[in-house]
């Protein structure tokens, strides 16, 4: 497959939302005999930001499902021990996102979770917005390759963060998606992560 197929803009909105939606509603009663495959780790007042993460990357490559997010009820059913999902998930998970601002990396479990990832050797894969970039990293997470995401460029953002991933993570993603739709969102969030 070639890289530049990511760009086709063949899949309208509402199909992708159904795509999302039956993934979604398919997998939420299998999930708990699943392990997850992949983990969000974010600061509270950025979880819709973390939930568009998630919903944009399980759409681009289905195989990154289960997601676990910690917000997310299909992730963490009420009643359940909540620090045991969080270690149960990290401790299956295949790779590690990190919504990283300086704020973010400033938080205990934030830090937490990266140590956790860190000590199984897992890609950690920090999305850098707001006011740290890859190369502003602190040490020692700077020696992981970071990705940026930016209003100005946001579509390029996106490219680039599913390149790295069909390569850092050996997955497929889906042939056709709409950049520009997914552009549009990450540019409202990031507008109102800087604003606040």
């Amino acid at each position: 497959m070639k890289i530049d197929r990511l760009n086709a803009n063949k899949v309208n909105i509402a199909d992708q939302m159904t795509i999302y939606n039956e993934q979604s509603t398919e997998k939420n009663d299998k999930h708990e005999d699943s392990n997850f495959k992949a983990f969000i780790s974010f600061p509270t007042e950025h979880e819709k930001f973390a939930k568009f993460i998630r919903k944009f990357l399980v759409n681009v490559f289905p195989d990154l499902y289960p997601f676990f997010i910690s917000s997310a009820p299909d992730c963490i059913p009420a009643g359940q021990d909540w620090l045991k999902s969080i270690k149960d998930a990290l401790d299956s998970a295949k790779v590690l996102f990190v919504l990283a601002t300086s704020r973010s990396l400033s938080r205990l479990w934030i830090n937490f979770e990266i140590g956790a990832a860190w000590a199984k050797d897992i890609p950690i894969i920090f999305l850098c917005y707001d006011d740290l970039s890859p190369i502003t990293l602190p040490q020692p997470y700077i020696t992981r390759q970071g990705l940026s995401l930016s209003i100005e460029e946001s579509e390029k953002c996106l490219n680039d963060l599913v390149r790295h991933l069909i390569y850092a993570l050996n997955i497929t993603p889906i042939e056709e998606l709409d950049f520009k739709f997914y552009s549009e969102e990450l540019k409202q969030h990031l507008v109102q992560i800087q604003s606040k």
